[in-house]
């Protein structure tokens, strides 16, 4: 396998490099790569992510972190600097098991249908993400698309939409609570986290995934380039983030009413 797009083409060399000299591996360790790099939005700076999946039966050596299954190592292979991270495959498979058998119409937390003991919601969708956007290694490609087959997408998006979404309607609160303790900088601070929650779960609407607040204006900005209605909210989303309108009150106050325009417009 070779990837075509001039942006990846970075990446060749590492799908036929073989890794077992710099990294902990055996013959069934699922191995893919992810990231910003991957995801055509780092920088000179950023590092390519790479994941081995492993059985829990594996024997493994010491790690230069060790966070029980999951553990880390951090290398230079081909002149870039790698993030190696291991996880138990199962980890992933017992993900996209949970997700694929969602149901929409109770009404559980959606944090709740992400449960797996050791860890929490956050890192259990973020390894999604980074496999949804992956690219896998030659030496599991066959066991990398079986697995990737077997998602349910529109729950992915669906489940994540919803975390977003939940998210906005906690942090509403934050902000009146200190708009009336007249703590405005703090309400301003939590309005723009109450605004970037907004667009993220825009962005899963719209079948985006995304793992990193970080990167919310950057992929919108790309969705804009195809959506008029995305262009305009992006537009007014970068205005209100990151310049001063108004007084705090009032800047406080029309932050909270694009957040609620976002969410109110979104289809769950």
């Amino acid at each position: 396998m070779k990837v075509e797009d001039s942006n990846l083409k970075f990446l060749n060399p590492f799908l036929e490099y073989d890794f077992h000299e710099k990294l902990t591996l055996k013959k069934d360790d699922l191995i893919f790569f992810s990231g910003s790099l991957v995801e055509c939005i780092g920088n000179a700076r950023s590092d390519l992510d790479i994941f081995v999946l492993y059985s829990k039966a594996s024997d493994r050596k010491t790690y230069d972190y060790d966070f029980g299954e999951l553990k880390t190592e951090f290398k230079r292979v081909l002149e870039i600097n790698c993030d190696i991270e291991y996880w138990p495959i199962e980890v992933l498979q017992n993900i996209i098991e949970q997700i694929n058998n969602i149901n929409f119409s109770n009404d559980k937390r959606t944090i709740n249908h992400l449960m797996i003991k050791g860890y929490n919601f956050k890192q259990l969708s973020s390894l999604l993400h980074r496999f949804y956007v992956s690219v896998p290694h030659n030496q599991n490609t066959e066991m990398y698309l079986s697995i990737r087959e077997t998602l349910n997408e529109s729950n992915y998006f669906r489940m994540m939409t919803r975390f977003y979404i939940n998210a906005v309607d906690n942090l509403y609160d934050d902000v009146i609570g200190t708009m009336e303790n007249n703590d405005l900088l703090t309400s301003l601070h939590i309005s723009k986290s109450m605004l970037v929650n907004s667009l993220m779960a825009l962005l899963f609407s719209k079948s985006v995934s995304i793992d990193r607040e970080k990167w919310v204006f950057k992929k919108l900005e790309k969705l804009s380039s195809t959506d008029k209605r995305i262009e305009d909210i992006y537009v007014k989303s970068i205005v209100h983030y990151f310049e001063r309108i108004g007084s705090l009150n009032e800047d406080i106050e029309d932050i909270v009413t694009l957040s609620n325009n976002i969410i109110e417009s979104i289809e769950t």
